[in-house]
C-alpha cells in the first residue's frame, strides 16, 4: 500500500461532527444510499429514513469530511472494536469518483496497521461500485447476507 498522503498533502480534512450537521448529514444519506435501498428493498421511505436517523443520531461517533474548506461527506468508523468496522463512508455527489474516497480509506488502513488491527465493513450488493473500489484497496469478501457482501481488510494479506 503506498505511503498516505501527510497532513499538509491532503485533498480533504476531518472535523467532528456536531450535533448541529444533523440536516447536512441525513441529506448526505438520502444523496448516497437512496438509489440502493430502492434497488434493494423497492423503495425509499424518507420519513421512515429519518425517524431512524434521528433515533440513531451520534455526532460523537462521526467525522465531517472536509474538502476546500466546504463540508463534504461524512465518516463513520468504530475504533473501539476489534478488527475496526467501518460504518460508512460517504461524499457528496459532485465530489466522487475523484479519488478522495480512496485517500480517505487508504489512510485508514494505514492508521489500522499502525494499531495493528484489521477493518471490516459492509456494502450494499446494489452498490457495485463501491465494492470495486473496495476490492481495488485490498478488501476480500468474507461473507455475505441476502443484502450486503460482507469485507475485510487483513494488514498481514496485504503486506
Amino acid at each position: 500500500m503506498p505511503a498516505p498522503a501527510s497532513p499538509s498533502e491532503r485533498r480533504y480534512q476531518l472535523r467532528p461532527a456536531r450535533a448541529d450537521d444533523a440536516e447536512f448529514l441525513f441529506a448526505l444519506k438520502r444523496a448516497a444510499y437512496r438509489d440502493y435501498v430502492v434497488a434493494t428493498w423497492g423503495k425509499w421511505d424518507d420519513r421512515w429514513q429519518r425517524e431512524r436517523f434521528t433515533a440513531n443520531f451520534d455526532p460523537h461517533a462521526m467525522q465531517i469530511i472536509v474538502v476546500d474548506g466546504r463540508d463534504a461527506g461524512a465518516l463513520h468508523i468504530d475504533w473501539q472494536v476489534d478488527p475496526v468496522f467501518l460504518l460508512g463512508i460517504e461524499l457528496l455527489p459532485d465530489l466522487r469518483r475523484r479519488g478522495i474516497g480512496s485517500e480517505v480509506i487508504r489512510d485508514l488502513l494505514t492508521e489500522t496497521a499502525t494499531r495493528g488491527t484489521d477493518m471490516r465493513l459492509q456494502v450494499l450488493k446494489s452498490n457495485p461500485a463501491a465494492r470495486r473500489l473496495y476490492e481495488r484497496l485490498g478488501f476480500l469478501v468474507y461473507g455475505a447476507s441476502a443484502t450486503h457482501d460482507l469485507m475485510r481488510y487483513t494488514v498481514d494479506e496485504a503486506s
